[in-house]
């Protein structure tokens, strides 16, 4: 796996180790995890730079205006010039930054706007893949017959259809690889987050997931609030609620999953009532 190198003001630190912690010490350089105390900060960012093939900016009006971040910037430029940084990615977490602020060499890079930390990391993570050597990369092999079929069906359906997709059938014979090695490619969109329900999970529970993929920085006071909003409304507005959240994802450009352990069938093996209730409102 190759390693990504963020960039980031001290203002937005909280953002960028949500974005850390879910890639893991072992894919990124991040100061608070690479960075030693008492060492020169420009040696660090050198040897930072030397360990990775992925430099990611997190960009809003503090890093922009940070002397650090443009320290990074200009030297990261200089790495991509040499061949050494493969790829540039600019994550836009301020809404009043537009791409026209950015460098004029990143502008030329991909860049997204994502103020939600939790979706960020999938999007470096689904970089640091493409860098991978294809001799690192998982092999799939197999179910054509039902990638066919599921190719047929999408086919059938307008662009304007909503699609919700149902994939059943017993434990370990391979429904989430048919998932994420078909689904996402026939709609261009992202595969996950993944949302897996076991036994003693609750519709309560599969909301307090949602929302903190939909929250734009965690907080715990906020967090609170709207789950004490949640407890407070009708069991109708509750999986209303979820509907929302599950939308808000996908606009975003990915396909929530949500693997289920026997919380959303009823006992003759159909859907509960709740989840075909949060289908209609989708």
């Amino acid at each position: 796996m190759q390693k990504a190198f963020l960039s980031h003001s001290s203002i937005d630190k909280e953002y960028v180790e949500i974005v850390a912690r879910h890639l893991g010490h072992a894919n990124v350089v991040f100061d608070k995890y690479n960075f030693h105390i008492g060492k020169d900060f420009r040696e660090e960012i050198i040897k930072g730079f030397s360990e990775s093939k992925l430099f990611v900016f997190f960009a809003s009006r503090k890093s922009l205006e940070s002397y650090w971040c443009e320290y990074e910037i200009s030297k990261a430029e200089l790495f991509k010039i040499k061949g050494q940084i493969k790829r540039c990615l600019c994550i836009i977490i301020d809404r009043d930054i537009s791409h026209r602020d950015l460098p004029d060499w990143m502008q030329e890079s991909k860049v997204i706007l994502q103020p939600r930390p939790s979706l960020a990391y999938r999007d470096i993570l689904q970089a640091i893949l493409e860098l991978t050597d294809d001799v690192h990369k998982p092999i799939y092999i197999g179910r054509d017959d039902y990638r066919t079929q599921i190719k047929n069906v999408l086919s059938d359906f307008s662009e304007t259809r909503k699609h919700v997709f149902v994939l059943s059938g017993l434990d370990g014979i391979g429904k989430k690889q048919v998932f994420k090695n078909t689904l996402p490619q026939i709609l261009d969109l992202k595969d996950g987050p993944y949302y897996v329900l076991e036994e003693n999970k609750t519709f309560e529970d599969l909301y307090l997931m949602l929302m903190q993929d939909t929250m734009d920085v965690f907080d715990k006071d906020m967090y609170l609030h709207e789950l004490d909003m949640y407890r407070a409304l009708s069991e109708n507005d509750q999986l209303n609620e979820i509907s929302n959240k599950l939308v808000e994802i996908c606009k975003d450009g990915f396909l929530p999953c949500i693997i289920d352990y026997g919380n959303l069938l009823n006992d003759d093996g159909t859907l509960k009532r709740e989840i075909n209730q949060i289908v209609q409102f989708i």
